[in-house]
This record gives C-alpha cells, sequence and structure tokens, in this order.
C-alpha cells in the first residue's frame, strides 16, 4: 500500500512541527518515515495513523529536531577541527619567530633590526591568527552560557 498526497502532507507537517527546518532533511526524513510506513502497512496490517506512530517511535525515539543537531554537528565538526589546526600551527610559528628573534639577538647572530623585523613577524602572526580565534571562543563559550540560561 503506498503513502497518498494527503498523508505525505501529514508527515511534512510532523516534521515542521517538531523544528526541523534543514529542507534536505526534510525531504530525507520524509522519504524515509514513508518507506517504514508502507513497510508497516504490508508486513504488519496496520492503518495509516498506527503506521506512522510506529514509524516515530522507530525514525525519531528523541525527536526529529535531534537529527537536525546531530547532522548540523556532524557537518561542521571536520571544519573546526581543521580551523584549530590551522591556528594551531600559525601560533607555533609566531612563537618560534619571537623565540628566534630574542635569542639570535642575544647571541650577537642578528642585529637589533633584523631581530626586531623577526620580532614584529612573530607578533604579527599570533595577532592576526591566535587572538580572533581565541575572542571567538570566548564569545561562542558566553553565548552558550545565555543559550543555556
Amino acid at each position: 500500500m503506498m503513502v497518498t498526497d494527503d498523508q505525505l502532507f501529514q508527515i511534512q507537517g510532523f516534521l515542521m512541527s517538531e523544528g526541523v527546518s534543514n529542507v534536505g532533511l526534510q525531504e530525507d526524513l520524509a522519504d524515509h518515515f514513508c518507506c517504514v510506513i508502507e513497510q508497516c502497512m504490508e508486513g504488519e496490517d496496520l492503518d495509516f495513523d498506527d503506521a506512522f506512530k510506529l514509524a516515530q517511535q522507530r525514525i525519531t525515539p528523541d525527536g526529529a529536531k535531534e537529527i537536525e543537531e546531530d547532522l548540523d554537528y556532524l557537518l561542521t565538526i571536520k571544519k573546526k577541527i581543521m580551523l584549530r589546526k590551522v591556528v594551531y600551527v600559525f601560533g607555533f610559528i609566531g612563537v618560534l619567530n619571537l623565540l628566534l628573534a630574542f635569542s639570535m639577538y642575544i647571541s650577537g647572530i642578528l642585529n637589533a633590526e633584523v631581530s626586531g623585523l623577526l620580532a614584529m613577524a612573530g607578533i604579527l602572526t599570533l595577532a592576526i591568527s591566535v587572538l580572533p580565534f581565541s575572542f571567538y571562543q570566548m564569545y561562542q563559550r558566553s553565548a552558550q552560557r545565555v543559550r543555556e540560561a
């Protein structure tokens, strides 16, 4: 037995009422609901309403919004990890420049002008990469505290 258009609208309405805002995810979940409902209606000889309730328990036991939140987390975690790696490398380069500038100046290998330029390069690298990332992290933490309050 196939799911009718009215029943499909009911499924889509359920997903929208659950707070799923990602249109692609809504379509995928609606398709998945249709498959499970059709399977229940044919195999277990249930009517649409009972099959829909059973599909809700099977597919979204903790709510459809949790699926969207998990999807968003999984899609953004790689970007966050890569950003942290890039900031770490730039931070390392900046600190290395500072250490080289001071140690080479103290040991007499570089004169004051060249070691000053090397130190400025290190400070600039830290100011462009590490400081904005640190401020962004502090902003994220404070925004999270505000959402939780």
